[in-house]
């Protein structure tokens, strides 16, 4: 009876599969529309100009982009592109995830966009949770597809 062995290991074979594939160039455009799709969708989600919010510009919604990173870690990591969809405007992680109640006894020292400063026990600041939002639609977590 004829045998082989084959000398690679599983993970060796894995990276391989996982190289052809994420090589593959209708692949990567695929995983392109596809953070296209998130983009529009984190977009949707933001809070829009006009809705009340004084921080609600535009700055932000037009500040969401999509860029690919290159995983070429070899080891235990996976290896391919990774999209990650974000925002790069300052009061990003402040829209996402709020400001809530200051601790009793103190306050908050904030400035709106008209340059007026205001002292106040609640910061003007709900949880929008755009990108909570947007990953929940797509059924993943976290801010890497």
């Amino acid at each position: 009876m004829a045998t082989s062995r084959v000398r690679e290991s599983d993970y060796q074979i894995a990276w391989e599969i996982q190289e052809a594939i994420v090589g593959h160039r209708a692949v990567a455009l695929q995983m392109e529309h596809f953070a296209d799709r998130v983009v529009e969708k984190a977009k949707e989600f933001a809070p829009q100009p006009g809705g009340g919010h004084p921080y609600a510009t535009g700055e932000f919604v037009d500040s969401i982009y999509a860029d690919v990173l290159q995983r070429r870690v070899k080891g235990r990591f996976a290896a391919g592109w990774t999209w990650r969809v974000g925002s790069n405007d300052p009061k990003a992680k402040l829209l996402e995830y709020g400001t809530g109640i200051d601790k009793p006894g103190t306050h908050a020292v904030w400035q709106d966009l008209d340059g007026k400063w205001h002292r106040s026990r609640f910061t003007p600041t709900p949880e929008f949770a755009t990108f909570a939002k947007t990953a929940m639609f797509f059924h993943t977590h976290g801010g890497v597809l």
